[in-house]
């Protein structure tokens, strides 16, 4: 824990940016952080071909920000994003694609905000969600998603419409 010159807790925000996490076990893994701290995944980190799951938040994590990277071709089941607290995290913005499942999360009890992600196809992820891109689990929010890898325009979804040809709305 780090501590300021008084000897109080200090709080920081880790900014994780521009790097490439290829070929591990598990690209990011992250198992505790304090809760007045923060995690910032992003801006230009390249996360793939890793084994077990591209970025793995485990169930004393809350206060992660995961945005603006590339997250492909991960995992056993090529998982992309395994969070364990949903609480407190989230990933937007990040091109999320080539993964059997995107995002997986274990929380029970609450959602994880995976929403503004370009997920390999312009209807979305499938699964849990409505299109047949990089798979989500139950409990994650991906509402609005981007309309292509580089998410210069999102697809929102009308309330109370399926996605059957021109359903989709450009914003």
């Amino acid at each position: 824990v780090a501590r300021d010159a008084a000897g109080n807790r200090a709080t920081s925000t880790v900014t994780v940016s521009g790097n490439v996490f290829d070929g591990n076990f598990r690209g990011i893994y992250i198992n505790q952080i304090d809760g007045e701290s923060g995690v910032i995944i992003g801006e230009g980190n390249t996360i793939e071909n890793n084994s077990n799951a591209g970025a793995f938040l485990d169930s004393s994590v809350s206060g992660v920000i995961i945005i603006g990277n590339t997250i492909q071709n991960n995992g056993e089941g090529d998982t992309g994003i395994v969070v364990n607290q949903a609480e407190g995290n989230e990933a937007q913005l990040n091109n999320i694609n080539g993964n059997g499942i995107g995002v997986v999360n274990n929380d029970g009890e609450n959602t994880f905000d995976a929403t503004s992600n370009w997920w390999g196809d312009i209807t979305g992820p499938s699964g849990a969600g409505p299109g047949e891109g990089d798979e989500v689990s139950e409990n994650v929010s991906f509402g609005l998603w981007c309309a292509d890898e580089d998410c210069a325009n999102l697809i929102v979804l009308p309330s109370g419409e399926s996605i059957v040809g021109d359903a989709l709305l450009a914003i």
